[in-house]
């Protein structure tokens, strides 16, 4: 397994749990994108109908031990703009640079802190694990 793919997972999860398996939408675990500078890789893709239109949401998963920076929203934003899609989420296991929270705003990109529960003072179950600031 990868660096970061049980964040990855972590965040399928949360995202299932928060759209309640509704029939019209899909969540898929790392896919490829075409964009207009060739294939590009989506951690976790979120497509689905609103009304008549087709609609994708992609989301970037940041399982580091530091606040996530201003080059991580650069980098989606321009992987959301490649990929056409309309919707990009970041998220992080730590948090987000002041930097980054005013640039993800600017773009209207998404900011989600998502904590893993398998730390030992977690000692009771939750449906949602997570935290969106």
């Amino acid at each position: 397994m990868k660096r970061g793919e049980k964040f990855e997972h972590l965040a399928v999860e949360v995202f299932s749990l928060i759209s309640g398996h509704s029939a019209h939408e899909t969540i898929k675990h790392d896919v490829m994108l075409e964009g207009y500078d060739g294939p590009r890789q989506i951690d976790v893709l979120i497509s689905g109908k609103v009304g008549p239109f087709e609609a994708k949401t992609i989301v970037e998963c940041k399982d580091y031990n530091k606040n996530v920076n201003v080059i991580a929203v650069d980098a989606l934003h321009s992987k959301l703009l490649d990929v056409k899609a309309q919707k990009a989420v970041l998220v992080a296991r730590k948090g987000f640079t002041n930097g980054a929270k005013k640039k993800a705003e600017r773009l209207g990109i998404s900011l989600c802190t998502l904590h893993s529960m398998e730390h030992e003072k977690w000692k009771f179950e939750l449906e949602i694990p997570i935290l969106i600031e």
